[in-house]
């Protein structure tokens, strides 16, 4: 993020979409010291507007009021998604859908569920997912 070459990418590029994961950093008020939401804010009211194109950022920034009001104001924020944790079903069910074969999946599960928890997030379910089966990693999240 030192430069600006991704944006360039992004601006001269054909992609439609920039995601941007785990974006809490990026996405806190500038008076709190965010020197990198000015290229997103500049890049959301130029080409995202005239070319349609969308900027996705996912957060785990428990309050929505943490991020700029800048950045959500209406017009350049098209919705902010709140997405629950799963339970352990839904989360089964998640896994099911992201890993076809029966013995890696069983793997990725033991991995993930524990008895003591309630829930589980998107990401800590595609991490131990991207893990995988040969992965010697063998904690729980």
């Amino acid at each position: 993020m030192e430069g600006d070459e991704i944006f360039v990418s992004f601006i001269t590029g054909f992609e439609d979409v920039f995601v941007i994961e785990d974006a809490d950093h990026l996405l806190k008020p500038r008076c709190d010291g965010n020197e990198d939401l000015h290229r997103f804010l500049t890049i959301a009211d130029g080409v995202v507007r005239a070319q349609g194109r969308k900027i996705i950022f996912s957060t785990n920034l428990p309050n929505v009021g943490d991020l700029d009001d800048a950045l959500v104001r209406p017009g350049r924020c098209f919705a902010r998604v709140f997405i629950r944790e799963l339970v352990a079903h839904e989360a089964e069910a998640l896994v099911a859908q992201l890993v076809a074969d029966e013995a890696e999946r069983a793997v990725v599960l033991q991995r993930l569920l524990s008895p003591q928890r309630k829930s589980y997030s998107l990401a800590e379910i595609y991490a131990v997912v991207k893990m995988g089966v040969d992965s010697t990693a063998s904690c729980r999240i």
